[in-house]
């Protein structure tokens, strides 16, 4: 995993954009979005996610249920909005990776 690095000169292999505090790279973005992902998994089922569990979830239902992709790219984008992250980075990484 990258780490976020304090030298605005210092490029990221994966995505040729500086990673700093204020402007992370899309691989530290990533780990912001899991972060709060995480939370929200506590905050609605009450405990830690088991590694099997999806992070992306229907929220009113009693058990963790993978989201639908609708429902996927909303939660995304709100937990990029919430760790002040630049989602368009964050998609285009994920297509570049994934090849969705």
């Amino acid at each position: 995993m990258g780490t976020l690095n304090s030298s605005p000169r210092t490029l990221r292999k994966d995505d040729q954009v500086p990673c700093r505090p204020d402007d992370p790279c899309a691989r530290c973005s990533m780990m912001k979005v899991i972060q709060h992902r995480f939370a929200e998994f506590r905050r609605v089922f009450g405990r830690d996610p088991e590694p099997f569990e999806p992070l992306f979830f229907f929220e009113n239902l009693p058990t963790p249920v993978l989201a639908d992709e609708t429902h996927m790219m909303q939660q995304l984008f709100e937990a990029a909005r919430y760790a002040a992250v630049d989602f368009d980075r964050l998609l285009d990484f994920l297509h570049r990776r994934t090849g969705i």
